[in-house]
């Protein structure tokens, strides 16, 4: 038997049971195993792509060891009102006992659950999780969700040279961000787009840092009460360095404040067409002008300060959801906005602050 805080025991759970709630013709794939002694309990969830093992402490009680329906044990914890919660095996289920009442709820064998592979990882690099959760946050929008291009779903993880950068793809857009780091080697890996949104959410509420292993097909991010194991994709990513443009490029810059177009393209989005909400940018002198219509609705045209240089009158025409996330991918109160012709890739970057940089390849119109 063993007795738990509802507040700690649903805080733990809530960060990992999602994982269980992907597709699965494996029963013991939606279960939580649990295990625990006089110190602590664990919890391990799993979809055999992405293994979790979170920790949380115990009141009283001894060794523990089932396997629960991951969900059902979570939204049950919810609704209950009791400070405490008790577990005890009888009989091949788990009896909880709490203020409201008495539950019975059927196990599995925990001898079932997939447990990861003890391997020797390598230390790479200890990350921040606020550092951890910006280089996800600012990039990782941008990748595929095509699975024809699988590689693409993922998010490029390159480590040298003190930085560690993530980059993520579509094939129409691109974003890339880094962050100064102390790493132990230089190496680089992809990520899928479950384990990148698994870390995502751990992140809106767990604030402890993360330490990185790798081991030639599997990353392991440990910190002090939660370890992730994620199999990597085991592809080629393209040379996404390849598709910035270079300064020589470059025939026309724009420096506008970021509230400002990131208002003016939410206005636009309102006039875009339905079917392909796109809007044209046009570089003048002191200015940018912002134009979007559709046969729905109408036309607008807006002219936004501008600090100009290059090219003037060239158009391009940007996917208005590519432009935004672009936009939100920046903290600083300007962004600049290069233009490289009017089908060639554009870059969008932060001026005077921190953020993503993105490359959106333009719309022919």
């Amino acid at each position: 038997m063993i007795e738990v805080k509802r507040k700690d025991f649903i805080e733990t759970l809530g960060m990992i049971q999602h994982i269980t709630e992907r597709r699965t013709n494996q029963p013991i794939l939606s279960h939580v195993l649990i295990k625990s002694d006089s110190k602590d309990i664990q919890f391990f969830v799993t979809d055999l792509e992405i293994f979790v093992r979170a920790r949380s402490t115990i009141s009283k009680g001894g060794k523990f060891e089932t396997a629960l329906p991951a969900r059902e044990l979570y939204e049950l914890a919810k609704e209950l009102e009791s400070e405490t919660i008790k577990f005890e095996i009888t009989d091949g289920k788990v009896e909880i006992k709490a203020k409201e009442g008495k539950y019975q709820i059927n196990v599995l064998s925990p001898s079932q659950f997939p447990l990861p592979k003890e391997k020797e990882y390598s230390y790479i690099s200890t990350l921040p999780a606020k550092d951890l959760h910006e280089l996800i946050d600012k990039t990782a929008f941008a990748a595929s969700s095509d699975e024809s291009r699988y590689v693409l779903t993922g998010v490029l993880v390159e480590i040298d040279s003190g930085y560690c950068r993530f980059v993520a793809s579509d094939g129409h857009r691109l974003a890339f961000f880094e962050k100064q780091e102390e790493t132990k080697q230089n190496i680089s890996f992809i990520l899928p787009k479950n384990g990148i949104s698994d870390i995502k959410r751990m992140l809106t509420t767990y604030q402890k840092p993360f330490e990185l292993y790798y081991e030639k097909d599997e990353v392991l991010l440990k910190s002090e009460d939660i370890s992730l194991w994620i199999k990597t994709i085991q592809e080629d990513y393209p040379n996404w360095k390849d598709v910035i443009p270079s300064e020589k490029d470059i025939v026309s810059q724009s420096i506008v404040k970021t509230q400002e177009i990131k208002k003016s393209i939410k206005r636009a989005s309102l006039f875009a067409s339905q079917r392909f909400p796109y809007v044209v940018l046009t570089p003048q002198e002191g200015k940018l002008v912002v134009q979007a219509e559709s046969e729905e609705l109408g036309s607008m045209k807006e002219e936004l300060d501008s600090d100009t240089s290059g090219e003037k009158d060239i158009k391009v025409a940007l996917s208005i959801k590519y432009l935004l996330d672009a936009i939100n991918s920046v903290d600083s109160p300007l962004i600049s906005i290069k233009i490289s012709g009017e089908s060639s890739p554009i870059v969008v970057s932060p001026i005077g602050g921190v953020g993503a940089t993105n490359v959106i390849m333009p719309i022919r119109i």
